[in-house]
């Protein structure tokens, strides 16, 4: 394998120049991969647990030509893996900043598995994930847990397909570029995956916690974001928009901190606003 074809898709994609040195630097010549699709098993099944967090990102890294080969038999243009695999930059920059080595963790094998099925894309300002309808996503367990009402289990019954959204750290929610986002990802799905028929786009997230928006304002684009969902589900705990909103649920962490934006000087003196929502939007 060309050590050359890796980090010409890395100069493609998001990858800082720092960590595309390294690999130039550092990635085996004419690496041979180990594993064939590991992504596609069972995430316990996946054989890059077995390895040191340096040698899952070299065999990640090498499992990036197999993808760029299935976009191309899928005739997606490869400006959607390029922009789509900046969750495997984001990752292993944050696994650096923590440990002062380039690697992945156990927890980022398990959440880069639809990036290397491509069941995941970028589209615009919104990520979107081919899916199917899950309980147990929805309602999950322990200080996440939020019950789903029989009615939108009637109504979606387990393994719906569905298109997943998920908000990245600093998304655009300008109207304008939800719209094009959701318009893009409509005529994306429709063209290279037809047969996965969907009827809705789901989301669950803390952005959507109804309550939430009497501390942002009614000209708040996070608000006119929430108001294109039909809630499903909704459940009073803070945790999720604390550590999304400061990094941190820890309040005396949060009462030191410098508080930039108008949400941070307000969202963890609202407590009882704050909490995490799932909602539909009708394809």
């Amino acid at each position: 394998m060309n050590k050359n074809n890796i980090v010409n898709i890395l100069k493609q994609s998001s990858f800082s120049s720092e960590f595309i040195n390294y690999i130039e630097n550092n990635f085996p010549e004419n690496y041979n991969k180990k594993f064939n699709n590991p992504y596609y098993m069972n995430y316990l099944g996946n054989p890059l647990l077995d390895l040191s967090p340096e040698k899952r990102l070299i065999e990640s890294l090498a499992q990036l030509i197999s993808l760029k080969k299935h976009y191309t038999t899928k005739g997606i243009p490869l400006v959607h893996l390029y922009e789509s695999i900046y969750d495997l930059s984001y990752r292993l920059e944050r696994y650096y900043k923590k440990h002062g080595i380039y690697g992945l963790s156990e927890r980022d094998i398990r959440w880069l598995s639809p990036l290397y099925r491509a069941d995941i894309f970028d589209l615009g300002s919104l990520r979107f994930e081919i899916s199917n309808f899950s309980y147990e996503e929805i309602e999950r367990s322990d200080y996440e847990y939020m019950p789903l009402n029989q009615k939108w289990k009637n109504r979606f019954p387990e393994g719906t397909p569905i298109i997943t959204i998920h908000i990245l750290k600093d998304t655009d929610f300008r109207p304008d570029k939800v719209d094009q986002a959701l318009a893009q990802a409509l005529n994306f799905f429709k063209r290279y995956f037809s047969e996965h028929d969907y009827q809705v786009f789901v989301c669950r997230t803390w952005l959507l916690y109804g309550r939430t928006r009497e501390i942002l304002g009614e000209d708040s684009n996070i608000v006119s974001f929430s108001k294109r969902f039909k809630t499903i589900a909704e459940h009073k705990n803070a945790k999720q928009a604390l550590d999304r909103i400061y990094g941190t649920s820890d309040l005396d962490v949060i009462e030191g901190m410098e508080k930039n934006s108008s949400l941070a000087k307000v969202a963890y003196k609202n407590l009882s606003k704050l909490g995490v929502g799932a909602g539909i939007i009708y394809k």
